[in-house]
């Protein structure tokens, strides 16, 4: 008898946290989302754990708010009276606007990504 409630505590305790997972999302200092409702955005969230709907309802997209770099290799060019040049490319970028940065970008750059995944 004492097995069996415990068993049935410990099944109660995995199923709230189950539930807790699919209507929690958590973004890190490092990034922000925007919170689709049925493929129209509806709200940007900031750092912290933040209530959802679960996945056919809400989708949540993160960003990432730090510089990305991108730098390109060295290339070897001749201007026209034959000296030789050494090209290299350097970018720095981030998104300043989560919301804008997914409706323009939304089909190649933004994946939505389940909270359960973490």
């Amino acid at each position: 008898m004492k097995n069996s409630t415990i068993n049935l505590a410990i099944g109660g305790l995995l199923l709230v946290i189950f539930v807790l997972l699919l209507f929690l999302v958590q973004v890190r200092k490092t990034e922000m989302a925007v919170v689709t409702t049925f493929g129209r955005v509806r709200s940007r969230a900031g750092p912290g754990a933040h209530l959802r709907w679960p996945w056919p309802i809400q989708s949540i997209h993160k960003f990432d708010q730090r510089v990305h770099n991108f730098e390109g290799k060295f290339e070897q060019v001749f201007t026209a009276d034959g000296n030789s040049l050494l090209i290299s490319v350097y970018v720095g970028w981030n998104v300043s606007d989560a919301t804008v940065f997914l409706t323009r970008f939304n089909a190649t750059a933004a994946r939505p990504k389940r909270a359960s995944k973490a």
